[in-house]
């Protein structure tokens, strides 16, 4: 099942998410730590992505793209509770921006998925589908149930 295509999410919410608090310097920093964390999370360093997501996270914790990368960093260790959890939370702190609901949602189905609440991830799913519109091509679905 592809819940979408598994990189993190970068483009304009990773450097200009709304909401954000951050001065110039620190948004410069935060964004030099997410790029080494999309690096280290394309390049299946795991324990490192993390690491940059979260110090980029103490600096503004109020970016969901990053809750978003950590997230998708949890998930791909195997932490499908955690990884629910923090993608929520992003699309918690998504605003408006349809890619980051979108994918965030579609991340929630993975995990419920993994820890085999079909139920609730077909919800995550349905959830996801209501952003496709608005924000480009349908990324994932669930598989048929076995």
């Amino acid at each position: 099942w592809s819940w979408g295509s598994g990189a993190p999410a970068q483009g304009a919410s990773a450097s200009t998410e709304q909401g954000g608090s951050a001065d110039a310097a620190e948004r410069r920093e935060i964004n030099r730590l997410a790029q080494q964390g999309r690096e280290a999370l394309q390049a299946g360093e795991y324990r490192r992505a993390a690491h940059r997501f979260e110090r980029a996270l103490d600096l503004d914790a109020q970016r969901g793209v990053l809750w978003q990368n950590l997230a998708t960093v949890r998930h791909k260790q195997g932490r499908y509770r955690r990884a629910e959890q923090l993608a929520l939370h992003a699309a918690e702190l998504a605003g408006s921006d349809p890619t980051l609901l979108r994918e965030s949602w579609w991340l929630v189905a993975a995990a419920r998925l993994e820890q085999g609440d079909r139920q609730g991830a077909e919800e995550a799913a349905q959830m996801a589908r209501r952003f496709e519109d608005a924000g480009g091509p349908r990324v994932g679905a669930l598989p048929p149930e076995q």
